[in-house]
């Protein structure tokens, strides 16, 4: 049998993108600013409620806008950007299931965010520790 060796190094292959923008800008934004804030952790943009409490505990799923994950993609906290025409009552129902599994919840102006410093010590925080104040800051 005949093997053809690896190569030493893979060659840099970047497809070029040619398709839709998957975040608008203040997402990107947000995310962008949450990878740097947070290394060693992984940010998933547009998350889904059901994966992340279960799909028993949730009947209907709801988009979250930042899940963040430590290296083994637990779950630490999920962060909303607040919208002009905010739906409180899915915010509260979100924190209520994401409590349930010991999951860390905040919603956030895009154009305020909290330093990163607040970030981090919210992130390590027990989720009982959040308050109100933190979760529309």
């Amino acid at each position: 049998m005949d093997f053809t060796p690896a190569p030493e190094r893979e060659p840099d292959v970047r497809p070029s993108a040619s398709g839709p923008v998957y975040l608008e800008r203040s997402h990107l934004i947000v995310w962008r600013w949450l990878k740097t804030a947070l290394p060693g952790h992984e940010i998933f943009a547009r998350g889904s409620l059901r994966r992340v409490v279960g799909k028993d505990r949730a009947q209907k799923d709801m988009l979250l806008d930042f899940v963040i994950c430590d290296a083994e993609l637990r779950v630490a906290g999920v962060v909303d950007l607040e919208r002009a025409r905010q739906d409180l009552a899915a915010n509260r129902l979100k924190r209520e299931m994401l409590d349930e599994v010991g999951v860390r919840y905040a919603c956030w102006n895009a154009s305020q965010l909290p330093d990163k410093q607040f970030l981090r010590e919210w992130l390590m925080a027990s989720p009982a520790v959040s308050t109100q104040d933190e979760i529309e800051r």
